[in-house]
């Protein structure tokens, strides 16, 4: 997580491993979860190990029938939808040896069983990557004097506001505004921090 701001401002930057596990949980399944916005698919792959943590063997695929996927796939959009809007947090509901949070969607909880371990040290290795560190860094300064300039061009402080930043690992340049305070970005437009910055211009003018 990286925070950007002042006494009166805060824009948070954030990469929740959990979201990791879902996106690999996804498609190591071959689900097919109507999100909405559709989410496309994880870059790199869940076989792009880093050098420092490849593993010496994965769990082949679970074997499930199209009728289980399907409904795999629709527990999927719940847990989905859950974990954007808690964040962080929901990697503890992944630790019950059980998966009980898991209890109303029983296929996708299988699905779950079989690969999360995988999934939690796949999260972590590609999570732990210096080089999206550096991304997720990288526009803080930039944030800063853009709040700094339209404050002085509007010529007062801003109003106190915060504003939540969601990445994730996935292809494209693309940004979801999930609500007045919440935006999903790909990491590819993390990586841009100009263009990233500047899509972020009008969304921090409507909550100054």
């Amino acid at each position: 997580m990286y925070v950007a701001g002042r006494a009166h401002w805060k824009i948070t930057l954030d990469d929740p491993k959990v979201l990791r596990v879902a996106l690999y949980i996804r498609e190591i399944g071959a689900l097919t979860p109507p999100t909405n916005p559709e989410i496309p698919l994880l870059e790199p792959g869940t076989d792009v190990w880093p050098v420092w943590a490849r593993p010496r063997s994965v769990e082949r695929p679970l074997a499930l029938s199209r009728e289980e996927r399907g409904s795999a796939s629709i527990g999927w959009v719940r847990w989905w939808n859950h974990l954007l809007a808690v964040g962080a947090t929901a990697w503890g509901e992944l630790t019950d040896p059980r998966l009980n949070p898991f209890t109303a969607t029983p296929e996708l909880r299988r699905l779950l069983s079989h690969h999360l371990a995988d999934a939690m040290e796949w999260a972590t290795a590609t999570a732990d990557d210096p080089r999206f560190w550096r991304d997720l860094r990288a526009p803080g300064a930039r944030l800063r004097s853009l709040v700094d300039g339209m404050e002085q061009e509007r010529g007062r402080m801003a109003r106190p506001f915060s504003l939540r930043v969601t990445t994730i690992p996935v292809a494209g340049k693309r940004v979801w505004r999930l609500g007045d305070d919440h935006l999903l970005v790909t990491h590819t437009l993390l990586h841009d921090d100009e263009i990233m910055v500047d899509w972020l211009r009008s969304v921090v003018r409507d909550l100054m």
